[in-house]
């Protein structure tokens, strides 16, 4: 789950999540029962090694932080997350282990889709946000219906981390052989109803691009024979627009379909610091990157405000550059760059020759799989922060994937 806001704990200053805790256990689990020694008798791979280079620029980039609590803090979490993803590609590759944690994700996914579609029931008859959960940046008195954001920080986060669960879906449906309207295709209605209620932009443009990759994949490859099936998803996505609709509609009242409309298809004012705000971080961004352009600003700088900015009652001293891949490139330089970007194509090679190698049913899982992922890394056009636990479980998902498929 994306346990990014609720449930957490303050202490010292830092939001404890309940994922960091989870994660450090895995960890521990892992340090204890042999996993560790596993991930120690494999081989670097090429995948491994970038991933290091770019954790080597990053910790050297430290001599350049101007809050080096917060580098350090950075780092740190960079650390984390990377042996995650080290340790649990190597314990996922398992069939059964694999199909287990799967389904435990849809499991999960439920959960999250249905506390979201409470949140914005609940926040649109006027329930309080200490029982809602959401942030007042976006209850109703905003855009005039609330924006859904489950268990994550924002909706954007929340969108992100539906889309592998989308395709897992997706995908059970397609090969289960179950009726029109099986349970798979009401878990896809109820995830797409998740994302269009998030109301981000960046999540729409990741889904749209996805979905027209798959369609034309089920047109052209192997999986023509599933593309009859996979045409009950797209009869999901319009009857959860549908659904959407009809809820703000219900709840918010019609004239916020209008609304609604406006600031999907960015046709209102109310988008100009959304839009105007990325453009802004996107130049800040290249000129943070021209100032240092071989090494970088140093890893956590590139968000720190000279003065703090206060939002809907929130008070920000770091902001947010809104584009990954820039933010990376201002902060460890075209090196620390080159190894992130070597990272997704080593990551793109494995994916090519698992497909290659594989059966129908094993291509056609991986493809959906990496489709998930690959609207992730769309998205990140759209926000950015690295160390993000889901997105990296997700990755050492689809590294187990492809690797057993070409045991």
């Amino acid at each position: 789950m994306p346990f990014e806001r609720i449930p957490t704990i303050e202490i010292a200053g830092f939001t404890v999540k309940i994922s960091y805790l989870i994660g450090v256990v895995f960890i521990l689990i892992a340090a204890t029962a042999g996993i560790g020694k596993l991930f120690l008798r494999h081989r670097l791979s090429a995948i491994d090694w970038s991933l290091l280079i770019l954790w080597i620029f990053g910790a050297l980039s430290l001599v350049r932080a101007e809050n080096l609590m917060r580098s350090l803090a950075t780092i740190i979490m960079w650390t984390f997350v990377f042996i995650i993803f080290l340790l649990l590609s190597r314990y996922l590759k398992n069939k059964k282990i694999l199909a287990q944690a799967e389904n435990w994700l849809l499991v999960a996914t439920l959960i999250a889709c249905i506390f979201g579609i409470y949140q914005f029931v609940g926040d649109s008859l006027g329930l309080s946000a200490a029982y809602t959960g959401l942030r007042l940046r976006y209850t109703k008195e905003i855009l005039g219906f609330p924006r859904i954001q489950s268990f994550a920080l924002e909706p954007l986060y929340f969108a992100n981390f539906l889309f592998v669960p989308l395709f897992i879906t997706i995908r059970n449906h397609i090969q289960s052989g179950e009726k029109v309207f099986g349970k798979y295709f009401w878990l896809a209605t109820l995830i797409f109803v998740n994302i269009i209620l998030s109301v981000s932009r960046g999540a729409y443009f990741a889904l749209a691009i996805t979905m027209l990759s798959a369609l034309l994949i089920f047109c052209f490859s192997c999986g023509r024979k599933y593309l009859k099936r996979f045409s009950h998803i797209i009869i999901a996505a319009v009857f959860a627009l549908a659904i959407s609709i009809s809820l703000i509609g219900i709840f918010d009242g019609k004239e916020q379909i209008l609304s609604f409309k406006n600031h999907a298809f960015i046709d209102d004012s109310t988008n100009a610091a959304s839009v105007v705000g990325r453009q802004k971080g996107y130049v800040i961004a290249w000129n943070q990157f021209k100032a240092s352009p071989v090494f970088g600003i140093g890893i956590g700088n590139s968000g720190i405000l000279s003065t703090p900015v206060v939002e809907h009652g929130e008070t920000f001293t770091y902001g947010s550059l809104n584009n990954e891949y820039l933010e990376i490139l201002s902060e460890t330089g075209i090196l620390g760059f080159a190894a992130f970007i070597g990272f997704l194509v080593f990551m793109l090679v494995l994916i090519f020759r698992s497909i290659k190698s594989a059966n129908d049913d094993n291509k056609t899982d991986i493809a959906l799989v990496a489709l998930g992922c690959l609207a992730i890394f769309i998205q990140y056009n759209f926000f950015s922060t690295l160390y993000i636990i889901y997105i990296w479980a997700f990755l050492a998902l689809l590294r187990a994937k492809a690797e057993e498929a070409m045991a």
